[in-house]
């Protein structure tokens, strides 16, 4: 199999651009694909699956479009917190560790 071709949904912007679907849900809508407590996978900016388990619907996402990213989030009114990682650190020249 081929190894993927970035494109834009590996960037910071496609990320973004997946949590902005899942947190703009109108208050008091309620569809199969945008429930509270369901999961949906984005893929090129479109929901391309949903469901109440997380790990299924992720499945089935990968198992539709190969190995390539996909955002899987739960759908909710309320948006989604940033997660901050910090870097390591690492020695540099001249320092003892």
């Amino acid at each position: 199999m081929p190894r993927p071709v970035p494109g834009p949904e590996t960037t910071g912007r496609g990320i973004a651009a997946g949590r902005g679907i899942v947190s703009r849900k109108p208050r008091g809508v309620r569809s199969p694909v945008c429930s509270d407590r369901q999961y949906v996978a984005i893929h090129e900016g479109q929901v391309v699956e949903s469901g109440s388990d997380k790990l299924e619907v992720a499945r089935r996402a990968y198992s539709r479009f190969g190995y390539v990213p996909i955002f899987v989030s739960r759908v909710t009114d309320e948006p989604i917190a940033p997660v901050r990682v910090p870097s390591p650190r690492l020695p540099t020249a001249g320092t003892r560790s």
